[in-house]
């Protein structure tokens, strides 16, 4: 989902996505990084914000290795 993120305080509006892959996939198969490759052709001001290999919770709140 894309969002747009306003703030009576910018000078422009951003927007973002969360979109969680897992980190085995193969690069030439990651919809995270053919996304980074679309929003950046145009030269749009756009930046990736990449938080690395994050623990993920499952339903009942334990990690999931």
């Amino acid at each position: 989902m894309l969002k747009k993120l306003e703030y009576h305080t910018w000078t422009q509006l951003l927007f973002a996505f969360n979109y969680d892959e897992p980190a085995t996939v193969p690069s030439d198969q990651s919809t995270i990084r053919k996304l980074d490759a679309t929003f950046r052709a145009p030269d749009l001001g756009y930046k990736r914000v990449d938080y690395g290999v994050l623990a993920v919770k499952d339903v009942a709140g334990e990690h999931v290795d």
